[in-house]
C-alpha cells in the first residue's frame, strides 16, 4: 500500500473526530541531529523554543539533549502516571478517540513485527499482539516499570505470549535494529523531554521501509496545553 493511499484512508477514517494523524515514511524523514556536549543524565532542565539546547554534531552521532520544558513554541507534557493506567482502558475510549476506525487504518498483518512506544497498560498493545499472532511480535515500550507491569498482567490474562515489554529512557526507545514494520505512537510524542534525541534513535534503528503512526488526539484534556510539533 502507498503512503498516499494509507495517508487517504487514515484521514477518512478521522476526518469526523478532530484527529491529527501523521504517517511518514522513514526514507522521507529529516531528523535535525544536533547535540549538546552536556551529559543527558545529569542534565537540568532547560526552556526551549526549538535547536537550542542542542549544539552541531556529524549525522551519525547521536545528540546528546538536555532535558526541555518546552520545544517549537509548545509545553513539554509530563508523562502520566502509572497511577492513572486505569483511565487508559476505559470503556468509552473508543467512542471518544475513534480506535476501531484508527485501529482499522493500520492494516496490522500476521506475522508483523510492531511497536507501540509509550505503550502504558496495554490498550494498543494487545489487539496488535492479537493481530500479529504467534509468527508476530510486539515491542511494547515504555519508561515506567509499573506501566509494562500492569501491561504484562493483563496480556497473561489473555494469554498473549508475543509481546516483549521493553523499558525504554526517555532519549532511547531501546529498540532493535532493522526489525520493526510499524511503529505506532499515540498521545506520547508530546511529553517527549528529549524529543531531537527519540527521533535521532527512531531513524536509526527502523529500516528503510516502516511506517511510523502518530496519532495525538483533539480534544483530549491533557492534550489542550500539550500541541503536537513535529
Amino acid at each position: 500500500m502507498t503512503t498516499q493511499n494509507l495517508s487517504d484512508s487514515v484521514r477518512r477514517n478521522c476526518k469526523h473526530h478532530q484527529t491529527l494523524v501523521v504517517v511518514m515514511w522513514c526514507v522521507c524523514c529529516c531528523i535535525a541531529v544536533s547535540a549538546s556536549a552536556q551529559d543527558p543524565a545529569k542534565a537540568s532542565v532547560q526552556e526551549s523554543t526549538g535547536s537550542a539546547d542542542v549544539a552541531a554534531k556529524p549525522a551519525d552521532e547521536k545528540p546528546v539533549e538536555r532535558r526541555r520544558k518546552s520545544y517549537l513554541g509548545r509545553v513539554v507534557a509530563q508523562p502520566m502516571s502509572h497511577v492513572g493506567a486505569p483511565w487508559l482502558i476505559r470503556p468509552e475510549r473508543d467512542s471518544e478517540e475513534n480506535v476501531t476506525d484508527s485501529y482499522k487504518a493500520l492494516q496490522i498483518q500476521p506475522g508483523m513485527v510492531v511497536c507501540d512506544l509509550g505503550c502504558g497498560n496495554g490498550f494498543w498493545t494487545l489487539p496488535m499482539a492479537k493481530d500479529v499472532g504467534e509468527k508476530g511480535l510486539v515491542y511494547a515500550v515504555d519508561i515506567q516499570r509499573e506501566m509494562l507491569n500492569k501491561l504484562q498482567y493483563r496480556a497473561s490474562q489473555e494469554e498473549l505470549s508475543n509481546i516483549r515489554p521493553t523499558l525504554g529512557k526517555v532519549d532511547d526507545p531501546k529498540l532493535p535494529v532493522d526489525e520493526i514494520d510499524l511503529l505506532l505512537m499515540v498521545d506520547v510524542y508530546h511529553e517527549f523531554s528529549h524529543p531531537q534525541s527519540m527521533l535521532w534513535e527512531k531513524h536509526q534503528v527502523l529500516p528503510r521501509q516502516f511506517v511510523v503512526f502518530a496519532h495525538q488526539l483533539e480534544p483530549v484534556r491533557f492534550v489542550l496545553f500539550h500541541d503536537l510539533t513535529l
